[in-house]
């Protein structure tokens, strides 16, 4: 393990199981046809750990009806202690990830997503590129082997991956494309119709933490992600009046905005 670095907290069976019951559902949702495979998230997290893979983060869509509570959609997200990327000193600056999402209401097949987990935050940014961040297992005929071949041929992108975020980390941005990717990321949550004022857009753009001061395309990139997702910034909604921004916690909204602000920052490379 490079020296400094802060190793990431795999969650145990009962976190997961807390966070994201649905993972572990032991049948599908009633009345589907004869015809689906179920294939329970918990194999996955089964697999994907004979692979190497740890969890750190199970969340669920929060619902009164019990079809959800038991087979409503879920992620789960994935770490490799051995599979990250370093800074110039030789530290761990970002772990890997693998986003998995499904439910066992019939709907679909699973849906993996790469991922980026900065140490310095507490979201992980989601990549939006077919042809490097995305790739979906069928739920029939699933099998270990097709697991195995799937995430070795996403590993074999790394190095392209690797490769484009220290070209984000050498593209500085100006004062006014930093606002311009703000005004856009802003709209991502759709308060209301009107232009977010300087004053706005500064709060959104206010780092958070010391590893997030700069300019450049990656800085800046992660530090809106932060701010979008966990809120906390100043707004002004429909009706006039000042407010500010909560977190997203619908788990389809997280990853649709996360992949959002990814496309918004290729823009600018």
């Amino acid at each position: 393990m490079p020296k400094n670095s802060l190793p990431m907290t795999a969650l145990t069976i009962e976190q997961i199981r807390q966070e994201a019951p649905q993972a572990f559902a032991a049948a599908p949702r009633p009345g589907l046809s004869a015809k689906y495979s179920f294939l329970p998230t918990s194999r996955i997290i089964e697999d994907m750990d004979r692979l190497g893979w740890k969890v750190n983060m199970a969340k669920s869509n929060r619902s009164r009806t019990t079809v959800n509570q038991q087979f409503g959609s879920h992620v789960i997200k994935f770490f490799h202690p051995e599979v990250f990327i370093q800074d110039n000193e030789g530290n761990v600056e970002s772990y890997i990830n693998v986003v998995v999402m499904n439910n066992h209401a019939g709907v679909g097949s699973f849906k993996f997503e790469l991922g980026i987990f900065r140490l310095v935050c507490t979201n992980g940014l989601v990549i939006k590129d077919t042809d490097m961040g995305s790739f979906n297992i069928r739920h029939s005929g699933y099998s270990f082997e097709q697991l195995q071949q799937t995430m070795n041929q996403a590993m074999e992108r790394l190095p392209e991956l690797v490769g484009k975020i220290n070209q984000y980390n050498m593209i500085t941005l100006t004062a006014e494309q930093q606002r311009e990717f703000a005004r856009q990321a802003v709209a991502l949550r759709t308060y209301s119709d009107r232009q977010p004022t300087d004053e706005e857009l500064a709060s959104l753009l206010t780092p958070r933490r010391h590893a997030d001061v700069g300019d450049t395309l990656w800085v800046i990139m992660n530090r809106i992600q932060e701010a979008v997702i966990k809120g906390g910034y100043d707004f002004t909604n429909s009706r006039g009046k000042q407010r500010r921004a909560k977190s997203i916690r619908n788990i389809q909204k997280d990853i649709e905005v996360n992949q959002a602000i990814w496309e918004i920052g290729m823009q600018y490379a």
